[in-house]
């Protein structure tokens, strides 16, 4: 079976203040992992629109809930995450791997979680680019139990309430083969 992945979530940590560098140096560092087995990767890029939509009252409570530790302005975290956001699209180009943006539309209040509603249509693009589908991949809706299964899945290392815990990886064994890792 081929190995797939998705690079997502990679803005998080610009709220932990990690410099940009870095981020870059942990995506590179992933994507030279998945070279070694020959992987179709499709990196998510950061919502760039939406975080810049976010007025400055919407943005200081959002930190505040969401990262209470942080003290950068709205203005360092919007150049911070266009700078990362240049940075992914110039790797994936680089490394000739697709780049997925998500869409403004598909945000809500919280401008870094797409809306529920949302998740069908990014499943369906993100497959599609590394399947090759034009216009995106078709969909199946796994069963209830699936779901749970898949909702129990952890990363190999984790935080549960501030202790940091690791998961055995692959975090699922398919009986047709297919292996899943999160990392």
């Amino acid at each position: 079976m081929p190995t797939v992945a998705i690079v997502a979530d990679i803005g998080n940590d610009l709220a932990y203040e990690a410099p940009v560098d870095k981020i870059v140096e942990w995506v590179e560092r992933a994507l030279d992992r998945l070279a070694i087995h020959d992987a179709r990767v499709a990196l998510n890029n950061l919502p760039i629109e939406s975080l810049r939509g976010v007025g400055t009252a919407r943005y200081y409570a959002f930190r505040e809930v969401l990262f209470p530790n942080c003290k950068l302005s709205r203005g360092e975290i919007i150049d911070r995450a266009e700078r990362l956001s240049e940075r992914l699209s110039q790797l994936a180009a680089t490394r000739e791997i697709s780049a997925f943006s998500a869409e403004r539309g598909w945000y809500g209040l919280d401008p870094i979680h797409p809306r529920l509603a949302s998740a069908g249509e990014i499943w369906s693009r993100m497959l599609g680019a590394l399947s090759g589908a034009a216009g995106g991949a078709k969909l199946v809706r796994p069963s209830a139990a699936m779901m749970l299964t898949y909702r129990r899945l952890r990363a190999l290392e984790y935080a549960h309430f501030g202790v940091v815990r690791r998961a055995e990886q692959p975090a699922l064994r398919c009986l047709d083969g297919t292996r899943i890792s999160i990392y």
